[in-house]
C-alpha cells in the first residue's frame, strides 16, 4: 500500500498514518488481471516472495516484474530459469486461482 506524499486535512488521517505498518500487515491482493500486483514484492500469495527467499532490500528496486508477467491466457506461465532457480514459486503461485473474468487488482 503506498501512502500519498502531500498534505490533506482530515481530522482522522493522523490516527490512520500511525497504524500504516499494521494496515499493510494486514493487507493482501486479490488476484484480478495482475498488473498492478508486483510479483516479488507484494503478498499476493501469503508472505511477499522477496521475504520467502530472502532476497536483500538492495535488490529490492530491480523486482519490477508483475504478477500479469506470469499469466498467459488466463493460466500461470513460468520461465523455465524461474522454475528450475525457485520451485517453490511455482509451487505457491499455483494455489491461487486465477479468475475467469478479466478484472482489475483489489487491495483486501
Amino acid at each position: 500500500m503506498r501512502c500519498i506524499s502531500y498534505h490533506i486535512y482530515s481530522s482522522i488521517w493522523s490516527s490512520i498514518k500511525s497504524e500504516m505498518v499494521n494496515i499493510d500487515a494486514n493487507c493482501r491482493w486479490l488476484i484480478g488481471n495482475g498488473e498492478n500486483i508486483n510479483f516479488w514484492l507484494d503478498p499476493w500469495c501469503g508472505e511477499p516472495f522477496a521475504s520467502v527467499l530472502n532476497i536483500p532490500t538492495q535488490a529490492h528496486q530491480n523486482l519490477s516484474d508483475r504478477v500479469s508477467d506470469f499469466i498467459v491466457e488466463s493460466n500461470w506461465s513460468f520461465p523455465s530459469a524461474v522454475d528450475d532457480v525457485f520451485p517453490i514459486l511455482k509451487q505457491m503461485a499455483l494455489q491461487v486461482t486465477l479468475p475467469f473474468a478479466d478484472r482489475d487488482d483489489s487491495m483486501l
